[in-house]
């Protein structure tokens, strides 16, 4: 708008000039500079792939009828360099005996993801959501006016890490260290070092376990703000069983910690709970905080801790000499004029079996 109203009074200026004025001309009697190779172009001239493009955005998945559940899950995989690598590299192709099942939910993943490497526009997931429908039939659940039911994002990430754990095998070692079977027990598969104590008798020794999982509960009630709070409340609880010793039920205590931390970390909201009064499922919208960067070391069992305390030093050491540069440099530059640099991202390989 400032733009255009300078335009209207150069203009209006112009037309007001007479004839035989002498007039003052500011600037270079030399030759104008040569016309860039290159125009420039500004974000409002440019397309929506343009825009993508420039701005180094993925692209979107188009809702096929309430499939942003899908979308989400899907976006949130393929940032997985390990599993985009397993997908390309795997044989799993499309025929009627595998269009269903684990080989085609990883042959239309496979599909997908190769096409949206090549493009910025929006895709379409049209194969991905009839193989899931196929597989999965409850995805395919329609509701008023042949419309998809909604579903959650949640129970779509359960079912797609059963079915790519299934097809998917695991990535081989150069160290010692154990293979895993899968690849998603591999980078997506955490350990709890359980322990159960009967709270009703003293007699009854206590059982340590190991429990496998792929993701982190966050349970959410009145008291949880933070997400750290409902990670930690949730490694505590009571359970009813029946006691050997007792020979009855009784109420043990059964304590968690985590023994073995993935290379990505998974957590889950449990947002829903069942009234029984109303005889519904009710969703907690409660906001709860939760940090950009999460550090789960207080989560971790004495074993692990010990483990990650090697790499924990060098990092702080790290921080403290960047933090000595800092302060010695007498250069400080401004952060808004500085030049950013697309930073090269560099993937450390898992470190523990």
């Amino acid at each position: 708008k400032q733009w255009y109203q300078r335009r209207v009074a150069i203009t209006a200026g112009i037309k007001s000039l007479k004839n035989n004025i002498t007039m003052m001309m500011m600037g270079s009697a030399t030759e104008l500079p040569a016309e860039p190779a290159e125009k420039t172009q500004f974000i409002e001239d440019m397309s929506d792939s343009q825009v993508n493009q420039a701005s180094d955005y993925p692209p979107g998945l188009y809702n096929m009828g309430n499939t942003c559940y899908l979308a989400a899950t899907l976006q949130c995989l393929r940032t997985v360099p390990q599993l985009s690598s397993a997908l390309e590299n795997s044989q799993g192709n499309f025929s009627r005996q595998t269009m269903v099942g684990s080989e085609g939910i990883c042959a239309a993943m496979k599909q997908l993801f190769k096409e949206m490497d090549t493009t910025s526009d929006s895709v379409a997931p049209l194969v991905m959501v009839k193989v899931l429908h196929m597989t999965i039939p409850r995805f395919a659940e329609k509701g008023e006016g042949g419309v998809f039911q909604q579903q959650d994002a949640n129970e779509c990430w359960t079912e797609l890490m059963r079915l790519m754990s299934e097809y998917l095998p695991g990535e081989g070692s150069t160290t010692s260290e154990t293979i895993r079977k899968t690849l998603i027990e591999q980078y997506f598969g955490g350990e709890y070092a359980t322990t159960l104590k009967c709270s009703e008798t003293e007699d009854e020794p206590e059982t340590k376990s190991i429990e496998r999982w792929t993701q982190l509960r966050c349970h959410i009630n009145a008291d949880v703000r933070y997400m750290q709070i409902g990670l930690t409340m949730g490694l505590k609880e009571n359970i009813e069983k029946t006691s050997p010793t007792l020979g009855r039920n009784a109420v043990y205590v059964k304590t968690s910690l985590i023994n073995r931390l993935p290379s990505y970390l998974t957590i889950n909201f449990i947002r829903f709970f069942y009234k029984e009064k109303e005889n519904i499922n009710a969703k907690v919208l409660k906001d709860i905080k939760f940090p950009v960067s999460y550090d789960a070391y207080d989560l971790c069992s004495p074993e692990l801790k010990d483990k990650l305390q090697v790499t924990r030093d060098k990092f702080e050491a790290v921080r403290q000499k960047k933090l000595e540069k800092e302060m010695s440099s007498k250069e400080v530059r401004n952060k808004h004029d500085a030049v950013k640099e697309k930073p090269e991202v560099k993937y450390e390989p898992c470190g523990f079996p």
